[in-house]
């Protein structure tokens, strides 16, 4: 039902639009209904290390609950690239609608359309709820301009935009996100959940 939910709100999104008419001619939807219940909810995530080296890969472990069944452990990995400054970051794990509501609430400017492209573009951006979204992100201030994130602009020039009393223009966002992997899994799950870990080119390296 909640993909009729979605669909629903798309279509209202687009007819009720303040750019130009819109006129939808059609739509079709394909559907496959299952007796079995495949739908998991992200319960908990756990890192063996909290500390990882540029260039080795983040150990995760996700426990998905289901209804009437025993949790389980998933292990999934995500590289850190080399380039990664030493620091503090915050890793999320979560559904890919969860996902997209966590980026909105993060940066809303990357959401807000002036055009009808636009609006089509925020409206093909969809994560499918059997996928999971691994998201590394700093807690640097950055500010959207036309919907498109413009990270580390000068204090000055955020402390501007912070102070305006006008709409439309550049908004402000929290954190940077650095890395994202996507993951397709065997059921739709939901649910969210962050973690903090350290970038350190001194810990020591991953075992085999």
């Amino acid at each position: 039902m909640a993909a009729f939910t979605d669909l629903g709100q798309a279509l209202n999104y687009m007819l009720t639009n303040p750019y130009e008419e819109v006129r939808v001619n059609s739509v079709e939807v394909e559907a496959t209904l299952e007796e079995d219940v495949r739908m998991v909810s992200l319960t908990a995530l756990r890192l063996p290390r909290e500390r990882v080296r540029p260039g080795d890969s983040l150990q995760m472990a996700c426990e998905l609950s289901q209804f009437d069944r025993a949790p389980r452990w998933e292990r999934f990995q995500l590289e850190i690239p080399e380039w990664m400054p030493d620091g503090r970051y915050q890793l999320t794990a979560a559904a890919g609608p969860a996902a997209k509501q966590r980026d909105r609430a993060r940066a809303p400017g990357k959401y807000v359309a002036d055009n009808i492209p636009k609006m089509l573009e925020i409206l093909r951006d969809v994560v499918p709820n059997n996928t999971l979204v691994f998201t590394v992100s700093n807690m640097d201030a950055g500010a959207t301009v036309g919907g498109r994130e413009l990270p580390d602009l000068p204090g000055s020039v955020l402390f501007v935009h912070a102070g305006t009393s006008e709409t439309g223009g550049a908004q402000l966002y929290q954190g940077d996100k650095l890395l994202e992997q996507s993951i397709t899994i065997d059921m739709a799950v939901s649910g969210s959940q962050t973690l903090n870990f350290t970038v350190d080119r001194k810990a020591p390296p991953r075992e085999n």
